[in-house]
């Protein structure tokens, strides 16, 4: 087995193992053979946009994940199929890897740090970095009232 196809098993069985151990992440279906597509479905608390200066909060997040032909060397691409409101997420919904993404990083970590964009957690967030200015300028002027979510990835 080549190491692109032992690193797709690898990260598949962790995300299953996560996904064992979180209420906050399901495995919505898994393509390819060890997968190299995803689509996952957050379920906590998340900013998804601004009415009238206030959040719009959804309990639901759809996320897809594919990861190219060079993975681990080449970054996966990672986008929010339904509105998401963060710093490090185009308005377009592509996720922002940014200084995060190395190819010693594990599937599993870069999804429990989509939950936690998702969350809105400080920790998620580099403020000198952002893909989306409206929403790294939300997030200096209303730091105080973050995180959104603030319980664990994984379940106790």
């Amino acid at each position: 087995m080549s190491i692109h196809l032992e690193r797709l098993q690898t990260d598949f069985e962790a995300l299953q193992a996560l996904a064992g151990q979180s209420s906050k992440l399901e495995i919505a279906a898994a393509e390819g053979n060890p997968p190299n597509e995803y689509l996952l479905t957050v379920k906590c608390p998340g900013m998804i946009g601004l009415k009238d200066g206030k959040p719009e909060i959804s309990e639901k997040h759809l996320v897809s994940i594919s990861l190219p032909r060079k993975y681990p060397f080449e970054r996966p691409k990672i986008v929010f199929k339904t509105p998401i409101f963060h710093p490090h997420v185009f308005p377009n919904g592509i996720v922002c890897l940014g200084v995060v993404w190395k190819p010693t990083r594990k599937l599993d970590e870069i999804v429990c740090r989509i939950i936690e964009f998702v969350q809105f957690a400080h920790t998620a967030v580099n403020e000198r970095d952002p893909a989306n200015f409206g929403a790294n300028n939300w997030y200096q002027a209303n730091k105080d009232f973050l995180p959104i979510d603030s319980t664990p990835i994984k379940d106790l």
